[in-house]
């Protein structure tokens, strides 16, 4: 019967406990409760709960309940002993304290993992029987605790998730490198729950990091200088040699802050292999409370989007400084081609007016032979030109009325030096609309005009080329028709890319680089119309391209 009663006994204790400490949200909620639940089933002076620290491979005090300050102490914990028995899974007496007290440590496992120990002490003798409830406890803790960390752990995950796509957004949109310095000098303390950060970039060539933002700098505390060297501040020299982070937990004037004491701080490296980006230090006013994992790990992914958003941000810069020097060198070699083609091209108009006399027919041939590459060359250096604006985004479009005729004129002017195969003839058709009026950017649209013509002269060697003007509401538009060698259906995609052409191999029959159709679509697209092809190989091409809006209709008054 006693023993019957005894094993009641500690079955309800067991249960109490367990009801007592599933309620638990968090580890610290869980080993204080097991203390006081443990104490007051037990009857016990003392108990203690250490946890195993895996990074520092010791126990530590977690929790205690005692009748008076009797908790078990950091250099108790640390007893080599004491330890290793537990991790042997054994049940460990403790010697007295005073003369009447004695105590057991019982390890807390399961699954084979060791999560820690439950350590009672008490006046009375450490019977069997009270081994056998410890041990039971000991047990439902080390459940318990491997259930509120997953939980925990699940939290974490989840906070740490939410900051760092939060932080991932916000970067991931900036691509200009002082921009995002700002933000990031704001965004650190804010994912960390911080008081105060400061931002420095590296200066690979001088080997110092600059400055570039701080935020709520403790009262009475400063930047020492804008210019940082790592031999001077060794967080800055740590930082360097293992691009690692770097915290500290304890209060101390940080080597980056001058004029004040401040409390625990954390420095992040910014770096992306061998690159070095810049740092990012932030940290708390007074407190000494030393950084959770999951600080660490959000400190950690900032680290890694911080870093790729920076190097993004210097590549876009990098890039746009080289297309900028492209775009000026471009424009400065095409300017120095153009005037002596020009010079080229006068000459040969001299030539053939008979400026130094008559030219007999061989040497007719050759100089319109010159006055033709001359003229191919000088479009190609206008084109080459016209594109270099149109990246740079300095080709505006300048609506403006302009009546149908004038129109036709200027598409007639801007069409009539291209050159022309003597079996190919040359026809417009247009509306019969004298006194419509039009808003349009002339000068894009002759151009537009010209470019079709000449493409369609380039790739028909007989038949016809015919350019029709059709009005039908309020929509112009604009087709050239040949009867050229046509274009590939899987051709048609690509004919409007840059540099792309029908034929582009070395042994092609027809001259140019791909800027034409290009320049055609991206004029057409400013202007707001849309451009069309319709080809059939061995039959010809129809090039179309439609303004809406770009007709007025007759008697409205047309704003300049």
């Amino acid at each position: 019967m006693r023993k019957a009663a005894r094993e009641a006994e500690r079955v309800k204790a067991l249960l109490d406990v367990s009801q007592h400490t599933s309620a638990a949200r968090s580890v610290d909620e869980l080993v204080q409760t097991t203390c006081d639940s443990a104490a007051a089933f037990l009857r016990v002076r003392c108990v203690d709960i250490l946890l195993w620290d895996p990074d520092e491979e010791r126990l530590r005090p977690a929790a205690s309940w005692s009748v008076g300050n009797e908790a078990m102490t950091e250099d108790e914990a640390r007893d080599e002993t004491l330890l290793d028995g537990l991790r042997d899974g054994a049940t460990v007496p403790l010697g007295p304290r005073e003369a009447s007290q004695r105590g057991v440590a019982v390890p807390m496992t399961y699954g084979g993992w060791f999560e820690g120990a439950l350590v009672v002490r008490g006046d009375d003798e450490i019977t069997g029987d009270l081994v056998e409830l410890v041990e039971g406890m000991a047990r439902q803790t080390a459940v318990a605790l491997m259930s509120v960390r997953t939980m925990e752990q699940r939290q974490e995950d989840a906070e740490v998730n939410r900051t760092l796509l939060g932080v991932s957004e916000a970067v991931s949109s900036c691509v200009d490198e002082e921009v995002l310095w700002s933000l990031l000098v704001r965004s650190v303390s804010r994912a960390l729950d911080l008081d105060w950060s400061i931002g420095a970039r590296f200066d690979e060539a001088h080997g110092v990091f600059r400055v570039v933002g701080t935020k709520g700098l403790p009262e009475g505390a400063s930047m020492p200088s804008d210019e940082l060297r790592a031999e001077d501040y060794p967080v800055l020299a740590d930082l360097l040699a293992r691009r690692q982070i770097v915290a500290a937990g304890e209060p101390h004037v940080t080597p980056l802050l001058v004029g004040g004491t401040v409390g625990s701080w954390i420095a992040i490296p910014l770096c992306r292999g061998s690159w070095m980006a810049g740092v990012l230090i932030a940290g708390r006013e007074q407190d000494r409370v030393p950084f959770g994992r999951g600080q660490r790990r959000i400190a950690d992914g900032l680290a890694q989007h911080a870093s790729t958003a920076l190097q993004n941000a210097r590549l876009i810069a990098d890039l746009e400084n080289a297309d900028r020097l492209k775009s000026e060198f471009v424009s400065t070699v095409s300017h120095e081609l153009r005037t002596p083609l020009n010079v080229i091209i006068g000459y040969t108009e001299m030539l053939r007016e008979g400026a130094v006399g008559d030219l007999s027919g061989d040497q007719r041939d050759l100089v319109d032979r010159l006055d033709t590459r001359g003229r191919e060359l000088l479009d190609l250096v206008e084109a080459t030109l016209q594109v270099n604006r149109i990246e740079a985004g300095r080709d505006q479009v300048n609506a403006a009325p302009i009546g149908l005729g004038e129109l036709v004129r200027a598409l007639d002017i801007s069409t009539a030096g291209l050159p022309r195969p003597p079996a190919v003839s040359f026809e417009w058709r247009l509306p019969e609309a004298p006194g419509a009026m039009l808003r349009t950017d002339r000068a894009k649209l002759a151009l537009v005009v010209r470019n079709l013509v000449g493409n369609a002269f380039k790739f028909t060697s007989a038949g016809k080329v015919e350019v029709r003007l059709l009005l039908a509401g309020d929509v112009l538009a604009i087709e050239v028709e040949d009867s050229g060698i046509g274009i590939p259906a899987d051709q048609l995609p690509i004919i409007f890319d840059m540099f792309r052409q029908v034929d582009g191999s070395e042994t092609r029959k027809h001259n140019g680089v791909g800027l034409g159709l290009y320049i055609v679509k991206q004029f057409v697209t400013r202007l707001g119309g849309r451009v069309e092809v319709a080809s059939t190989p061995g039959k010809g091409s129809t090039f179309r391209v439609a303004f809406p809006g770009a007709v007025v209709t007759a008697g409205e008054r047309v704003a300049a």
